[in-house]
């Protein structure tokens, strides 16, 4: 099945203030900061928030999310939903070029906590999907003083076939004409 079919949405979510800590999540490990940054790693995560398996491939979909929180010295920050696919033919997984993925998306200036939904549908099946995650934190020229990043949980798509359900017509008795 072509990878031109598949669809992706992306929606954004900025939030002011959240008054308890996040946890990282991801196996992925962090690339580290840029510049002599000496600030405590900020809380970042990287998920899957729904990965949805069916037996028609219009109905398959994922969502992935990535999440961080403000450093000092950063005004604005940003994220990158890559999403990844590794099929049965395949050793690894390739990165999906489909519109709309792989494109960083800013948050207002002032943010604390940011969050990036990406989602993606019509996966063919069987495959497993990821997403890397990719974290920006920019100063107010617009430089980054900091970069991160987490692989997401794997959404696994299995083949399903659509159940051939065998249908027997039930048998109906038909009237014949009325004896007299």
């Amino acid at each position: 099945m072509s990878r031109s079919r598949l669809f992706t949405s992306l929606s954004t979510v900025p939030v002011l203030a959240l008054a308890f800590a996040l946890p990282a999540s991801g196996d992925g490990a962090g690339t580290g900061t840029t510049g002599t940054d000496t600030s405590p790693a900020p809380t970042l995560s990287a998920g899957v928030e729904q990965c949805v398996t069916a037996p028609s491939q219009t109905d398959r979909s994922v969502t992935f999310t990535g999440q961080m929180e403000t450093v000092a010295g950063a005004r604005r920050m940003a994220i990158e939903i890559v999403v990844q696919e590794h099929t049965i033919e395949e050793e690894g997984f390739h990165t999906l070029t489909t519109a709309g993925l792989g494109s960083w998306q800013r948050s207002e200036a002032g943010v604390k906590i940011y969050k990036v939904r990406q989602a993606v549908t019509d996966l063919p099946a069987p495959a497993v999907f990821r997403a890397i995650v990719r974290y920006r934190w920019m100063n107010e020229k617009g430089d980054v003083i900091r970069h991160d990043e987490r692989r997401t949980p794997l959404c696994k798509q299995p083949e399903e076939r659509a159940k051939a359900t065998a249908t027997t017509p039930a048998k109906t008795e038909t009237a014949g004409p009325a004896k007299a």
